[in-house]
């Protein structure tokens, strides 16, 4: 088994959407960094690395820039004033969006993790229960439920319930 390098599997968890891993479920950022760390082979290692450099083409392709690119289209301007104006089209940052989710995609599938880009994942983004937080957390189980028990007797004894 072969591990990714800090630096590419910061560049993995940014490109699955997780970002910063604020409000991303516990139980995924594991995944991610158990599939970091636990690469088959050196092959499917660089594979992973060329798939992580051409999501990083296709992010900075993707975002709208003011400065003219091959990604512009040029539009000329004749009659009294001369000019040509060079733009991307909402057409082209849309196609290069649709280009850049797709390879995150193929990356997430290789892996076998959760893309967050995709919208099929958002509603998974912030459905993490109090279980899931309190088992990720280190240290041995708190199995006291005798607190709740207690709480419960003092409210159905105070509504006129008795158990």
């Amino acid at each position: 088994m072969v591990a990714l390098s800090q630096l590419d599997t910061e560049r993995l968890f940014f490109h699955m959407g997780m970002g910063n891993r604020q409000g991303i479920d516990v139980a995924d950022v594991a995944r991610v960094e158990l599939a970091s760390q636990s690469i088959p082979s050196d092959f499917i290692k660089r594979q992973i690395i060329d798939l992580l450099d051409e999501c990083d083409y296709l992010y900075s392709a993707s975002k709208p820039s003011n400065t003219v690119s091959r990604f512009s289209q040029k539009e000329i301007y004749s009659g009294d004033i001369n000019r040509a104006v060079e733009r991307e089209t909402v057409r082209d940052i849309r196609y290069w969006e649709e280009l850049y989710l797709n390879a995150c995609n193929k990356l997430a599938n290789i892996l076998w993790i959760p893309c967050y880009w995709n919208l099929g994942m958002e509603r998974y983004r912030f459905s993490a229960d109090a279980g899931t937080y309190i088992q990720a957390l280190t240290g041995h189980a708190d199995t006291s439920i005798a607190s709740s028990k207690i709480e419960y007797q003092d409210l159905c004894g105070f509504c006129g319930y008795n158990l």
